[in-house]
């Protein structure tokens, strides 16, 4: 993960986004980083073709409004972190609230978007989906989706053994330093996947159903066991290798559970179009049904790490 100079935070006065405010400023005190603290008022203008005096009284009131939720998030943030003024920038603004936060952290240079893991369930989900998943989608640099944790000193960070997946490793292995924490390092060989893209039938119907023979998950383990190895040897980083038969989006987040994890780290990719969709929904997913926070750690198109 490339340096961290500016730590953004986004808010919207739950008790997740306490959490993310105070995981976003111990970051920002780890890496000597500027922190900035913003909550996105949703727009409070409509349309009233009947009553045009309703949006010209909107529009009146906004900007005392937009100072009282100021003064408010000064003290919350204040009152979380021990801050002072001159120590945090705070700041409201107006719009969808993810989209309003990828763009202001992208015009502010953000380095690092931190945002509370609440999730949203049912219906309301299928209709707007999470605040936070969105974010992950679609902002230009690593989010971190806080979420309290068990204070393990374990970071569980994931690899597909693709390039997007590797600076993954990398930030696990900043982190690791930072926090003195324990690393395991995971690859999930999604054996039904591997069934369904064999180019022959006979093939992948030995294959299908139970899953294949033993003696061909045996080898499928011990090459992906030799990958975690060289990738451990590469980043220098003291990690316990694991290889599980399911698929990432479900196997991720119960080892998570179970070891437990205080972060998991994983990767997605700088694409767009569907290419974008596909790739980020595995991450997506893990930010969705993890226990404890995730860092994501986005390529840039052209290969670049951010």
């Amino acid at each position: 993960m490339d340096a961290i100079e500016k730590v953004f935070c986004a808010t919207d006065f739950s008790e997740a986004s306490d959490e993310a405010i105070r995981q976003a400023d111990q970051l920002a005190r780890e890496h000597k980083a500027k922190l900035l603290v913003y909550h996105a008022m949703p727009s409070a203008i409509g349309s009233h073709p009947l009553l045009p005096q309703l949006d010209t009284q909107a529009t009146a009131d906004l900007p005392a409004l937009q100072a009282q939720i100021l003064d408010s998030l000064s003290e919350r943030v204040m009152s979380l972190t021990g801050r002072g003024e001159d120590d945090v920038q705070v700041q409201v603004g107006e719009g969808e609230p993810y989209a309003a936060i990828v763009s202001r952290a992208e015009a502010a240079g953000a380095d690092l978007i931190v945002v509370g893991g609440q999730r949203a369930s049912g219906l309301k989900r299928l209709l707007i989906g999470d605040v936070a998943e969105r974010v992950v989608r679609y902002a230009h640099c690593p989010v971190l989706v806080a979420r309290p944790g068990p204070k393990a000193a374990r970071i569980l960070v994931a690899t597909d053994f693709s390039d997007p997946a590797l600076p993954a490793v990398a930030a696990a292995a900043d982190q690791a330093r930072l926090r003195s924490a324990r690393v395991t390092i995971v690859h999930s060989l999604d054996l039904p996947d591997i069934a369904a893209s064999q180019p022959r039938p006979d093939l992948g119907a030995l294959i299908g159903g139970g899953g294949p023979p033993e003696p061909v998950r045996t080898e499928l383990h011990k090459a992906a066991e030799e990958r975690l190895a060289s990738a451990i040897a590469r980043f220098n980083l003291p990690a316990d290798p694991v290889v599980t038969d399911g698929h990432p989006a479900t196997d991720i987040p119960r080892l998570a559970a179970d070891l437990p994890a205080d972060l998991v780290v994983v990767a997605t990719s700088g694409r767009t179009g569907i290419r974008r969709v596909m790739l980020g929904s595995v991450a997506e997913a893990i930010v969705r049904a993890s226990p404890c926070s995730v860092l994501v750690v986005r390529l840039k198109s052209g290969g670049h790490q951010s």
